[in-house]
């Protein structure tokens, strides 16, 4: 009679199933709300080339509009900041001479810094009486002209990667550790080699660096698949945190598809040096748009986060594959 009133278990596991579902795309509706629902810049670099006198007017001018917007570092000549641009290092530079105003600006690194800076320092230019000259220093290439395919592309890589991850862990507690690791490993080398083809040979997207791209795209699929499956074996409702780090919180620590990285309150700022989809979506863009300056750091990050997520569930693995196989203690 019980049971008849209350929920069966397979009724239970859909109320768990919906729960689950509800509280997951709540969190990810107040993440993505929290980082972009008033964007504004903070501390974005900024070169400067100017007198003293001058760089002091530009920064009280700045600071009056916007206070705390910009991060200025100040070169000798436009050259040198020129190259600050193009490197990717700093979203523009402004170039005072006494005579004209030069901002440079890379349409490279998201459409929504360029307009900004645009914006910002034509009124700086205006209040001097002077015309401001915009360049753009790293423009984007004719297959990529809004800049957004290396956020598609890792976006695209990102749920299959959990999903495998997970799955894997829970429906392969038989298999051999090695034999997993192998399949984890292959997995991301066949998700990040594939991905490239189709984003370099065949869309056009992302071309002139197939083999970066390849590595990074693999390396990021490992990083969420090897780290997934290590928290579902260690428990399954690890499967929930891996989703908190890779999606919930990975997905807005990226700023996004417009170039919105410098434009997030400081808790996702702070996470960007760490998660990895914020790390290989730059790292995308500085290979195929800035001359790969980098690269090496952000391929140092994926791979330890592959690197210690397969280490972690061999290691759980191996250990409960042993403590199944000990003959049981005898008693009495």
């Amino acid at each position: 009679m019980d049971n008849e009133r209350g929920l069966r278990p397979a009724e239970r596991r859909i109320v768990l199933g919906a729960a689950v579902g509800l509280v997951f795309g709540l969190c990810l509706v107040g993440s993505l709300l929290a980082a972009f629902h008033a964007p504004a810049p903070r501390s974005l670099p900024v070169a400067l080339v100017a007198a003293d006198d001058v760089a002091a007017h530009v920064q009280a001018a700045v600071d009056s509009q916007q206070p705390g917007a910009f991060k200025f570092d100040r070169y000798p000549d436009a050259g040198q900041a020129r190259a600050a641009v193009a490197d990717g290092s700093h979203h523009g530079a402004f170039v005072e001479d006494g005579r004209d105003a030069e901002l440079m600006v890379a349409s490279a690194g998201g459409s929504v810094p360029v307009n900004v800076l645009t914006q910002v320092f034509t009124k700086v230019a205006a209040a001097q009486g002077q015309t401001l000259h915009v360049v753009d220093a790293a423009p984007l290439p004719p297959g990529d002209r809004q800049g957004l395919s290396p956020f598609f592309v890792v976006l695209a890589l990102l749920f299959p990667s959990l999903i495998f991850g997970a799955a894997s862990a829970l429906v392969g507690r038989g298999a051999r550790a090695e034999v997993h690791v192998l399949l984890l490993i292959t997995f991301a080398l066949v998700a990040g080699f594939g991905a490239a083809t189709l984003a370099d040979g065949v869309i056009g997207a992302l071309t002139g660096h197939f083999l970066t791209l390849a590595l990074l795209l693999a390396l990021f699929s490992l990083a969420v698949a090897a780290s997934t499956a290590a928290l579902a074996r260690i428990n399954p409702r690890g499967i929930a945190l891996a989703g908190l780090l890779f999606v919930v919180l990975g997905v807005p620590t990226t700023g996004g598809p417009a170039g919105l990285a410098h434009f997030l309150p400081a808790f996702f700022q702070f996470l960007q040096p760490i998660l990895p989809m914020s790390q290989v979506i730059p790292a995308i863009s500085a290979a195929h748009y800035f001359g790969g300056a980098g690269v090496a750091g952000s391929i140092t990050v994926l791979a330890v986060w592959g690197v210690v997520g397969l280490v972690v569930f061999a290691a759980v693995t191996g250990l409960r594959a042993r403590a199944a196989t000990r003959p049981p203690v005898a008693v009495g």
